[in-house]
């Protein structure tokens, strides 16, 4: 998939190369003008000069598919790079066991052919420009100029810009879809960005259907990804491929696009200034060009005018950008200065960094029925740890906190009844800090159940005994915690059996597979070379059935010593908790709810509940867990930014 970056790469090229065709242009015209006298248009109609111009003209038309010829085949070097390396955007988001090489090798080149057959029709089609012009200063502002179907016309080096990107961008979506739909793609996401356009902002970054986003496409008067839109549309597998931007990445984009911003007395958004910055750049080339055809015509007083104007203009473009934050880009100001047009290797400056969008406001915190129900104390100590705790953890404990209900404050034991929706709660015992769980532990782990379970309500299956943890894309949550956790006493106990147990034998692999076949697949693999001895210990199944239940409880039991000698007590009771619904002993980091607990019961809302409090009182904990289980905690952090 091309980058922005490859883009704005193609840009340059083509830009560089019809720039050096307008300069030929203007010299040629400037020469003649300089020959033959100052002229109006109408004088410059009645003589004869124009038919050496037109002859002119056509070495300018020649230049134009030179440039176009050179520009396409250095274009096409750049999108033979990005095939090389674009099995990546198939790596990241379709399934190893989904995946065809060979389609993808003829996809790719696709894009090769497609591509250039696009960038030549088109640039080899603006070498049909007309010579029109009123004086020598509105001739150089104008330029070289393509007359469309419609009568509009623009200049060329701006005409490249839409028309070439525009179609580079068409033929990726157009290529896109089909990988999409070679791998059984069912959606798509847009690709995201700061200073983005009002019309685009509320598209960015989201997933949608086929469908939905083509109702999206009718909806919108400048459709995504065309009329020099930014954006890219690729193809995703719904609940399978993980959205490419966070909702706090794509608020801070938002904040940073629609911040207003007063320069010289003018008060716009952060992307028009940067519509503005076009616009003088644009402004800045007209003044160029005029100075270096009134240089070629002997005219030094345009000349020295042009000149000061480009002063002007620079330093209103330099007020401009520093007052808006935003990157200056004078490579976009320039024009090749009185010279024949050259050709050689284009070499784009490469990008400057985007200065980071200020944080958002942070919101403000409600309470519900707990102002009412605790102690004023209580909330006021809660509100100074929930103030500190991320921006996700703040929004969807707002999203919940009015939902929370208790059915007592004084319970043997504490917990969340899902069938009533009410806490059990022991407020006195929670204000006690113990060696395992600081104060407010419990009260924020039993809401983060609550939470849990009113979020299904809303972004889940609706399923009234079910938590969004269970259910977010398909149970990923879960599935992913236990092949975490499998994955370490995999590990652990391959590191720790003896010698001969570290390569089963043929007669025991046989044995297995005879006995589950859903092992069979694994073992043919390891049997061809394709996955090691250590990638079967890492499957719970395959353990079970090749080790005796007394070897792993005992592998167990050095695993959580060898954790306990890592971590404070603090630290690894989150950690014991989670870690104890995969493993053989109960309280296995001194923490837990005893093996029966786990009997017929999903891990997921269990860890769901200890990451919510963590991320709020506990950050040794938190650390602990993005240590020992970093994938699970990232989809925790996803399941976060659903709820708002």
């Amino acid at each position: 998939m091309l980058t922005d970056k490859q883009l704005a790469q193609i840009e340059a090229i083509y830009q560089a190369r019809m720039q050096e065709v307008t300069d030929v242009y203007l010299q040629t015209i400037g020469a003649h003008l300089k020959q033959i006298g100052t002229l109006s248009a109408s004088d410059i109609h009645k003589l004869k000069e124009l038919r050496r111009a037109g002859m002119n003209m056509n070495d300018i038309k020649r230049a134009v598919v030179k440039a176009t010829g050179q520009s396409i085949k250095e274009v096409n070097a750049l999108f033979k790079a990005v095939a090389a390396a674009n099995e990546s955007f198939a790596d990241l988001y379709y399934p190893t066991a989904t995946r065809n090489r060979d389609l993808l090798k003829v996809i790719y080149n696709r894009i090769i052919s497609a591509q250039a057959k696009q960038t030549q029709d088109t640039l080899l089609n603006l070498s049909r420009t007309t010579l029109s012009s009123n004086s020598l200063r509105q001739l150089a502002a104008d330029g070289l100029r393509v007359q469309y179907p419609s009568g509009l016309t623009r200049r060329l080096d701006s005409a490249v810009r839409q028309n070439v990107l525009d179609g580079a961008r068409q033929v990726q979506a157009e290529i896109m879809q089909q990988v999409g739909e070679a791998f059984g793609a069912d959606g798509v996401e847009i690709s995201a960005h700061s200073l983005c356009a009002e019309d685009h902002l509320p598209y960015q970054g989201k997933q949608y259907t086929w469908r939905h986003f083509e109702r999206v496409q009718q909806a919108l008067k400048r459709p995504i990804g065309e009329w020099n839109c930014r954006h890219v549309v690729f193809p995703i597998i719904r609940g399978v491929s993980p959205a490419t931007h966070t909702y706090t990445q794509l608020e801070k984009y938002k904040a940073a696009s629609q911040e207003a911003i007063t320069i010289d007395g003018k008060t716009r958004s952060r992307y028009a200034w940067t519509q503005e910055q076009r616009r003088l750049e644009t402004a800045v080339r007209q003044q160029k060009d005029i100075r270096n055809a009134a240089k070629a015509a002997g005219d030094d007083v345009l000349r020295r005018e042009a000149q000061g104007k480009i002063r002007e203009l620079q330093a209103q473009y330099t007020r401009v950008s520093e007052g808006a934050g935003l990157i200056e880009a004078k490579e976009r100001m320039g024009v090749i200065s009185g010279r024949a047009a050259t050709v050689g290797p284009v070499k784009p400056s490469p990008p400057k960094p985007v200065p980071p969008p200020p944080p958002p406001k942070p919101q403000a915190l409600k309470y519900g029925t707990l102002e009412s129900t605790l102690s004023k104390k209580q909330v006021a100590d809660m509100d100074a740890l929930l103030k500190a705790a991320p921006e996700e953890v703040r929004r969807a404990w707002n999203f919940h906190v009015d939902d929370v209900k208790f059915a007592g404050l004084s319970a043997t034991s504490d917990k969340y009844n899902a069938a009533t929706r009410r806490i059990h709660y022991n407020q006195a015992r929670d204000q006690r800090p113990t060696d395992y769980a600081p104060k407010y532990n419990t009260i924020f782990h039993e809401i983060g159940h609550s939470l849990d379970f009113g979020a299904n309500l809303t972004y889940g299956n609706k399923n009234y005994f079910q938590g969004i943890s269970e259910t977010f894309k398909g149970g990923v949550f879960g599935r992913t915690i236990r092949e975490e956790i499998n994955a370490m006493l995999g590990d652990f106990a391959y590191a720790n059996v003896l010698d001969t147990l570290r390569v089963p034998t043929a007669a025991k692999l046989k044995q297995i597979a005879l006995k589950d076949a859903s092992l069979a697949d694994l073992i043919g693999r390891y049997q061809a070379g394709a996955v090691t001895a250590q990638d079967l210990f890492r499957n719970k199944l395959f353990l079970e059935n090749y080790l005796p239940q007394t070897s792993r409880e005992t592998l167990h039991v050095a695993f959580a010593k060898s954790i306990k000698a890592e971590l404070s007590r603090v630290a690894r009771a989150d950690l014991s908790d989670i870690f104890e619904s995969e493993m053989l002993i109960g309280y296995p980091f001194d923490v837990g709810h005893g093996r029966g607990y786990w009997n017929n019961r999903d891990v997921s809302k269990e860890a769901f509940a200890e990451m919510f409090a963590a991320e709020i009182t506990t950050p040794e904990s938190l650390e602990a867990i993005k240590q020992y289980l970093p994938k699970s905690y990232q989809i925790f952090k996803d399941i976060l930014e659903v709820i708002r």
